[in-house]
């Protein structure tokens, strides 16, 4: 059919420190429009333990190194609506859902105090995402989104440092033709639960750009 497509693959890894994964990942792309697109996407994918996770130990006075750990792995389900505004403008909305089994935590020991990582429960994500995209002909672009994320262990409880809510306002600005341009971006990132169970301080993080 015209108007849809389906993209499939698959992925295969062998690591020395784990042994084997493999990762698929599907897509469902659907125009019933010629400014509409809807996309499905599923898949998996890991995250192998760093070194600093595997290895990292300061004499056993606050941190040991890990005996053993696994991978994370992590399965995900998406929504995504893209719709073209005018010429210039697109917007795109997501919904999510990830599940992240072996979450690799650092955590304090009970038998000697000692901060070790080590795989612990697993997670799940759901959120979403929505997002207006501006491009024009005169060398302007600029992109403002917003980002909701829900974030919890097996046992119901927030995951530490994960925000819930996240803002970016973006705008590029042309000076001088294409040969110099300026930019600025406005990030807002609401509080995280730290490792003491406490929540950090919201945020704004402006950043100013020069370009040539």
């Amino acid at each position: 059919r015209d108007d849809l497509i389906l993209s499939a693959g698959i992925r295969y890894d062998d690591f020395d420190s784990f042994g084997s994964t493999t990762n698929p990942r599907l897509a469902l792309v659907w125009t019933p429009m010629p400014r509409t697109t809807l996309k499905g996407i599923y898949g998996t994918a890991f995250r192998a333990p760093s070194a600093y996770e595997l290895y990292y130990n300061d004499g056993n006075i606050f941190q040991k190194a890990a005996e053993d750990l696994d991978p994370e792995t992590i399965e995900t389900f998406e929504l995504i609506l893209e719709q073209q505004l005018t010429p210039a403008l697109r917007a795109v909305a997501s919904v999510y859902k990830n599940t992240v089994e072996d979450l690799i935590v650092a955590e304090e020991d009970p038998s000697d105090g000692l901060v070790v990582f080590d795989n612990r429960g697993d997670a799940e994500v759901r959120g979403a995402e929505v997002e207006l995209l501006g491009n024009w002909q005169d060398g302007w672009r600029g992109s403002l989104s917003y980002g909701y994320a829900d974030a919890e262990d097996d046992d119901g409880s927030s995951l530490v440092n994960s925000p819930r809510h996240l803002f970016k306002l973006n705008l590029i600005a042309p000076l001088i033709g294409e040969s110099l341009s300026a930019g600025v971006e406005l990030q807002y990132e609401s509080s995280r639960k730290t490792l003491a169970g406490e929540r950090s301080d919201d945020f704004f993080l402006t950043n100013l750009t020069l370009f040539s």
